[in-house]
């Protein structure tokens, strides 16, 4: 008998923004890139390393600094990446959701014998969904959650939506290196890109409220806005404190700064770090990641921080009911400042939490999935997960969209005239933030 093929898989990354990050030592946790960009290597580089059958190529825009094991070709774009793949016969080709591939794809997805697979890091559209299910050049939908993947479940575009968690690496030194809970001071992290959507500003204006009921509180900030846009070195319009663009800034300045403007002394602003993160969370008793809860569909941070034996406490949302197992979950900002309090007044943790995160989102873990993924699920027209099951079915109408999407399977028009029930959830969150930042811009934050 010959040898079975080989899959063929290639990731492609547009790596712009932080080409120069040294990204050989994966395994060490985020050098201080963005999540996504970890996710796309680490995933390539385990899938090169592991003895499955699967040849990988990693595309890039820019050379960078990834594992030997990984086979890097530096390409112009999107396109040029596809064409090496049609030539090189790969069978699938690994993208970020983007608007820019979707219409390239659509514009000449009848000369494509390379399937995609759309990894989709971020939210969805409506309209990009529907594109995507009617597009036979892609093969998968992947979410980064099972909450993420629910919220479509009455579109016509679940049915090739599948789930895969990120994955988490935190080097093993740190954990041991990490305080045990109870002896932790009253020190609450942030981490991330400090941007309006990732909602720095609700736990900036809930900080004088907790400095007032715990005076020896501090709040250490990791991360700045300028995370996405080349780290550091492009600081164009920074505000006073370099944390983030003048506007935004100077939307929350005032609740970490004194009369005078000074910043607090129980603040401090670390910027963009590497490992050296890793012992300020294993000293961190309180994790806020984004406090908004907009665009989370996973959140590393929230993940990295209860590893490391942190709780978290953030908004409730479809990424943190994945990720988040030791903490609170508010369902307003505006509960936040007394939910921190409380629970730094709490020297009390659950047991198996860290356990817990290292059998749920560790890198052999999940790569395991991508390789059933690719090697079986997809050859053989299944899924990783089965459809019908339901999890949070009180989250967001989640119960009442399983049922329309199993009519609208029995009556396939339905999905061409009633709209998925995400429309109208969408619709009443739009209106929301429309009026707040009407409040914002006239009243003030």
């Amino acid at each position: 008998m010959g040898k079975c093929k080989k899959t063929t898989v290639a990731f492609f990354f547009d790596n712009g923004g932080r080409p120069d990050c040294d990204c050989r030592c994966l395994t060490d946790g985020n050098p201080g890139i963005s999540g996504t960009a970890y996710m796309f290597y680490m995933m390539a580089w385990k899938l090169s390393a592991r003895d499955n059958d699967i040849d990988v190529v990693l595309y890039t825009t820019n050379a960078g600094l990834y594992p030997n094991e990984v086979t890097n070709v530096v390409v112009k774009d999107f396109s040029e990446a596809w064409n090496r793949c049609e030539e090189n016969k790969i069978d699938f080709i690994v993208i970020k959701h983007s608007e820019v591939y979707l219409n390239q794809i659509l514009e000449r997805k009848e000369h494509s014998s390379v399937k995609f697979i759309v990894w989709c890091h971020n939210f969805v559209g409506r309209k990009e969904l529907s594109l995507y299910a009617g597009c036979d050049a892609v093969e998968r939908l992947i979410t980064v959650g099972r909450e993420q993947m629910d919220v479509y479940r009455d579109h016509k575009a679940f049915s090739k939506t599948d789930y895969i968690y990120n994955c988490v690496s935190v080097p093993d030194r740190y954990k041991v290196g990490s305080r045990p809970y109870s002896e932790r001071e009253s020190v609450v992290t942030y981490m991330g890109c400090v941007i309006q959507s990732k909602g720095f500003h609700l736990l900036a204006k809930a900080w004088p409220k907790i400095i007032k009921a715990v005076p020896d509180a501090r709040l250490n900030v990791i991360g700045n806005g300028f995370l996405y846009s080349g780290g550091d070195k492009n600081k164009k319009n920074a505000g006073e404190f370099g944390l983030a663009d003048k506007k935004y800034e100077s939307l929350f300045a005032k609740y970490i700064t004194d009369d005078a403007g000074n910043l607090l002394p129980s603040v401090s602003l670390l910027g963009i770090l590497g490992n050296e993160k890793y012992d300020i969370l294993g000293q961190t008793k309180i994790g806020v990641p984004n406090p908004s809860g907009r665009t989370e569909t996973f959140c590393i941070s929230a993940v990295e921080m209860q590893m490391l034996g942190a709780k978290i406490v953030s908004k409730r949302c479809a990424g943190y009911l994945d990720t988040v197992k030791s903490g609170v979950l508010v369902k307003d900002s505006d509960e936040l400042a007394d939910a921190i309090i409380k629970e730094l007044r709490c020297n009390h943790i659950e047991n198996g939490i860290r356990e817990y995160m290292e059998e749920t989102f560790s890198p052999d873990v999940i790569v395991a999935e991508w390789e059933q993924l690719l090697t079986y699920c997809i050859p053989n027209g299944m899924k990783l997960h089965p459809e019908s099951e339901l999890v949070n079915p009180h989250f967001e109408l989640k119960r009442y969209k399983e049922s329309l999407r199993m009519l609208k399977n029995r009556h396939p028009i339905l999905f061409k005239i009633v709209p998925a029930m995400d429309t109208f959830i969408d619709f009443w969150k739009t209106v929301r933030f429309f009026f707040w930042k009407k409040k914002v811009r006239f009243l003030g934050f």
